[in-house]
């Protein structure tokens, strides 16, 4: 592949040219819609799953399902449904796939995968290292790029400033209020009540 001449070098660069104009606005979106996806949905979905659904599925399983249904369907298990299981496998499902190796995988595998694999090996993957490989690298960089700078402007124009908005005017006046108002309250009502 050293030795590959100016012209075929030039159409090589031209596919990857077309093929990265016509890729990367797809890979774009995705990217941008697999981000909102994982810091908008997902993280918070699995906040509240490890902090307030999983609690009480715990709970629920320990105390309740494991001995309704677990220590029932065991014993089923061991005793009827493994055995028969084992009688169907060796006596039916084998034979059965048997006779589909022999007679139908085996001939398709001759006769359509191995040309299709021949074709890719031969035809479809040189194309695939020379053009599509380096356009996805050269399309994952510039997405990078774009997100350290998306990054960088939601770090400095919106975090820092709603912290600093929290941090004067809600959380200082809210813990004045508790430190002030609330707990001596609370303070009075537990001497008053004990």
């Amino acid at each position: 592949m050293k030795n590959i001449s100016g012209v075929a070098q030039s159409i090589k660069y031209a596919l990857r040219g077309i093929f990265f104009v016509l890729y990367f606005p797809f890979y774009f979106v995705f990217q941008v819609l697999c981000k909102i996806w994982i810091y908008l949905i997902v993280k918070p979905l699995i906040w509240i799953g490890k902090r307030i659904i999983q609690p009480v599925i715990y709970f629920i399983w320990i105390y309740i399902i494991r001995f309704l249904f677990v220590y029932p369907i065991s014993w089923l298990w061991n005793t009827i449904i493994y055995p028969f299981i084992l009688f169907v496998w060796k006596r039916f499902f084998l034979p059965i796939t048997r006779f589909i190796w022999r007679y139908v995988v085996y001939p398709i595998l001759y006769l359509i995968c191995y040309p299709c694999y021949l074709f890719w090996k031969y035809l479809v993957l040189p194309f695939y290292n020379e053009i599509v490989l380096p356009v996805l690298s050269f399309c994952q960089r510039i997405f990078l790029w774009f997100w350290k700078g998306v990054k960088w402007i939601a770090i400095h124009m919106i975090y820092y400033p709603l912290r600093w908005f929290w941090m004067t005017c809600i959380y200082k006046p809210l813990k004045k209020v508790y430190t002030k108002i609330i707990q001596p309250v609370i303070k009075w009502f537990s001497h008053l009540f004990s």
